[in-house]
């Protein structure tokens, strides 16, 4: 497999030391070995000998789990299902989250990163990121600022500048960093810097704003399912097969006060600048159409998609804040990918494999 262009990559190859202790993260252990292997992916490097089954995982940071030590993202422990509970084809699992990304840049990694055109299987967690864009411009198109933003990050521009109508400015994605799911990320910058700052500052923003309504999607889910189908042929022309997952979030209706605290992003905003904030229940609802708009281009364009949405509990058993996993989170999964995986070739038909694991794809 060939090495990831340096260009791309948040953290280079090596072993990090994260200690999360003083932000009292819910259900994760407070200090983190988090390691990226020589090809830039989280995670061990694959056997170099035998024949084994290649899975690289693609998604944001409920992908990269950069909360969760080495041995407890999800994509780790899916290996280690996978490889229990048969015993036929080796399994590896090589974790390609990078938070913040959307669709958009996860089309740009798949054009420009060989090492993803040589997995067996990529699966794509993907919704939450764009939905947080589309609300940042309030329902506005934002294909050309992502596509700004794929190229800005591919190119291994700092965060936050974006080229914007010609002008270099700061883009939505900064005001993602502080308002929405790069919350974490900003613990590793306050850790390199040794500053003392409390998690709780990130939140204040939504706290203290505004409860605005939800914008007009119409035009955003429209450009989300052709970035759902711009995938699907990249699958096609690198002849791969992939698996898409909706996007499991803690957003409902009946959210307790304590539950309500882990809330942190749902900006609205006029060009990336946040004004505002969704109430819960309609966040829970945006989240819903996104992962109904990829549940039905799966089932239209028969890609295999399951709705992981709707099998993760929407509540602090599985979520450490609205939308990342705990330790209890993480294993549940990875518990209900292996379920499905079994159920299909290969890992079917391979010698011990578990018998009747799943129902196949939910479109």
């Amino acid at each position: 497999m060939r090495y990831f262009n340096r260009a791309v990559l948040r953290y280079p190859p090596g072993k990090f030391d994260f200690d999360f202790t003083r932000w009292h993260v819910l259900g994760v252990t407070p200090k983190v070995t988090f390691t990226v292997n020589a090809l830039g992916l989280r995670g061990s490097m694959p056997p170099q000998v035998g024949k084994v089954y290649r899975i690289i995982t693609i998604g944001g940071s409920t992908t990269e789990c950069i909360s969760q030590d080495d041995a407890q993202e999800w994509p780790h422990l899916l290996m280690v299902e996978l490889n229990q509970r048969q015993k036929g084809l080796p399994v590896w699992v090589g974790n390609a989250g990078v938070s913040g990304l959307t669709t958009v840049t996860h089309a740009s990694c798949l054009r420009r990163l060989p090492v993803l055109h040589q997995a067996d299987l990529l699966i794509f967690l993907i919704g939450v990121n764009d939905l947080a864009a589309a609300l940042l411009f309030d329902g506005a198109p934002t294909q050309e600022v992502l596509e700004d933003r794929a190229e800005l990050f591919a190119e291994h521009a700092p965060d936050g500048v974006s080229q914007v109508r010609g002008l270099l400015r700061r883009s939505w994605l900064l005001a993602l960093v502080w308002n929405s799911l790069q919350h974490l990320s900003q613990v590793i910058f306050t850790w390199r810097s040794e500053q003392d700052v409390p998690i709780g500052a990130s939140l204040s923003g939504r706290a203290a704003g505004p409860v605005l309504p939800l914008p007009d999607l119409r035009l955003a889910l429209a450009e989300y399912a052709q970035r759902v189908r711009t995938l699907e042929q990249q699958c096609r022309q690198y002849h791969r097969r992939c698996v898409f997952l909706t996007q499991p979030t803690m957003w409902r209706a009946g959210l307790s006060a304590a539950e309500q605290s882990l809330l942190y992003s749902g900006g609205v905003g006029y060009h990336g600048i946040a004004r505002g904030y969704v109430s819960a229940p309609e966040l829970g609802r945006a989240m819903a159409a996104y992962n109904q708009v990829l549940l039905a281009v799966c089932r239209e364009d028969q890609f295999e998609c399951y709705d992981m949405a709707a099998a993760i509990p929407k509540d602090t058993s599985a979520f450490s804040d609205e939308s990342h996993y705990n330790g209890h989170g993480t294993h549940l999964v990875a518990d209900y990918l292996a379920e499905r995986l079994l159920a299909s070739p290969p890992l079917n038909g391979a010698k011990g494999a578990l018998l009747g694991a799943g129902d196949g794809a939910d479109y």
